[in-house]
């Protein structure tokens, strides 16, 4: 599939008030299947929802209608995203969304885990299955960026904007989706532990970068 992309959503002040950090930030993911129409869910902590692990995913007609659901979890869920960066698969790389569909499969039986298993450690997995590079560029692994808000800043694109800001939207043509069976854990986490306790020590806040307002 050629120009498949994908999209980071973010919060940048959730959550609030864990670990004294005031900015650590949160985020989503998207992926467009081949006929235009976009997976898109995120991990939202322990018990959301009454949701073990905060796991959610949908399937969205098209991009706008996407991005506006994430708008619009604040006043629909109560919980919170405001900004995205849009990226397209690079030019010599294809999009496998049959992998990453596992892969989301695989994230939903995962236990919460703030270190190692959380919001942007899923979002990474999901993206590295679906593509090895966008914008001609590889993503920079949670490994060595610990804060959702700096890794967030290391994804490099000129599309960066913010969420719609309709307050109001039908979403009946947005339904739950129907994961595969077929679960598949991705191969850059088989064998791999959740951090230390001497790797906890390396979170620190982080300054968030907003989009320029048009």
């Amino acid at each position: 599939m050629n120009n498949a992309r994908v999209i980071v959503v973010i919060c940048p002040h959730r959550p609030e008030a864990l670990l004294n950090q005031a900015l650590l930030g949160h985020v989503g993911w998207g992926y467009e299947y081949p006929d235009g129409t976009w997976c898109i869910g995120g991990v939202e902590g322990v018990d959301w929802q009454g949701i073990s692990n905060g796991f959610w995913v949908k399937h969205a007609p098209n991009l706008d209608i996407a991005l506006t659901y994430f708008s619009q979890m604040k006043y629909i869920f109560d919980t919170e995203y405001d900004y995205y960066k849009l990226l397209s698969v690079s030019k010599e790389v294809k999009a496998n969304w049959e992998y990453a569909d596992k892969v989301v499969a695989w994230i939903k039986t995962q236990k919460y885990n703030l270190f190692g298993r959380n919001c942007m450690n899923s979002t990474y997995d999901i993206l590295c299955a679906y593509a090895s590079s966008y914008n001609d560029k590889t993503l920079a692994s949670p490994h060595f960026n610990w804060i959702p808000n700096g890794w967030f800043n290391t994804i490099e694109t000129d599309e960066y904007y913010f969420l719609p800001s309709v307050k109001e939207q039908n979403f009946t043509n947005l339904q739950d989706l129907k994961l595969t069976e077929e679960i598949q854990v991705p191969q850059w986490r088989k064998g791999k532990l959740l951090a230390t306790t001497e790797e906890e020590a390396q979170w620190e806040e982080q300054v968030f970068i907003a989009p320029k307002k048009i």
